[in-house]
C-alpha cells in the first residue's frame, strides 16, 4: 500500500502528515489523546462504528478498540482500510500502551501496509478459560469474584489463575475429606 497523500483522501478526509504524532495520556479527569496539537476525540469515529463512550489502551477491550479505530481513521483517512484493520492495531500496539504513549501517522501507515501486504492478522488467537469462560479479551467475571483481572496459569494456556486457584482448593479439600472418612 503507497502512503496515502498529505492533503484528501476518500470522502474528503483530511490526511495528516506522516510526522503527524499521535499522543496520549491519563489525566485528572480521565484520558487526554491528541493528534499533533489537535485534540483526538471519539466523537468521528463513532459516525463509523460505535464501540465505546470513550478511549481506553493498555488492554484489549471497547475503549482501546475505540482508539485504534480513531488513530487508523485520522492516520490513514480511509474508512475501509481503518475498519479492516483496528483490531489488529489495537492487539499488536493499543493493549500494550503504558499510562503515556506516542506513535506517529507514518508508523500508523506502515503498520497498516504491513498488514495488507501480509494479509496475516497480527491479532493473536484469543484463549478461553477451560473451567470459567473468560479470555484475553474479557475476564468480568473474574474481576466480580477477586476483585481484580485474573492471568494465564504458565503450563496450562487455557487455565485463569482464579480457576486454578478454585481447582487447588477443591483438591486439598478432597484430600481432606478423604482422611477424615
Amino acid at each position: 500500500m503507497a502512503a496515502a497523500p498529505v492533503g484528501r483522501a476518500e470522502g474528503g478526509c483530511r490526511v495528516r502528515p506522516p510526522d503527524t504524532v499521535y499522543r496520549g495520556r491519563r489525566a485528572a479527569d480521565g484520558v487526554v489523546v491528541t493528534a499533533g496539537r489537535d485534540p483526538l476525540t471519539p466523537f468521528a469515529s463513532h459516525r463509523v462504528r460505535y464501540l465505546a463512550r470513550g478511549f481506553e489502551w493498555g488492554y484489549a477491550g471497547d475503549g482501546p478498540a475505540q482508539l485504534a479505530l480513531a488513530v487508523l481513521l485520522d492516520a490513514l483517512g480511509d474508512r475501509r482500510l481503518a475498519l479492516r484493520w483496528f483490531h489488529d492495531f489495537m492487539w499488536a500496539e493499543v493493549y500494550r500502551w503504558g499510562e503515556a504513549w506516542e506513535v506517529t501517522a507514518g508508523e500508523v501507515r506502515e503498520f497498516v501496509a504491513w498488514c495488507v501486504a501480509k494479509e496475516s492478522p497480527a491479532r493473536p488467537r484469543v484463549r478461553r478459560c477451560r473451567a470459567c469462560g473468560c479470555t484475553d479479551e474479557d475476564c468480568r467475571q473474574c474481576v466480580r469474584v477477586l476483585g481484580e483481572p485474573c492471568h494465564w496459569v504458565a503450563g496450562e494456556p487455557d487455565l485463569c489463575s482464579r480457576c486454578a486457584a478454585e481447582a487447588d482448593l477443591a483438591e486439598i479439600e478432597r484430600r481432606e475429606g478423604g482422611r477424615r472418612e
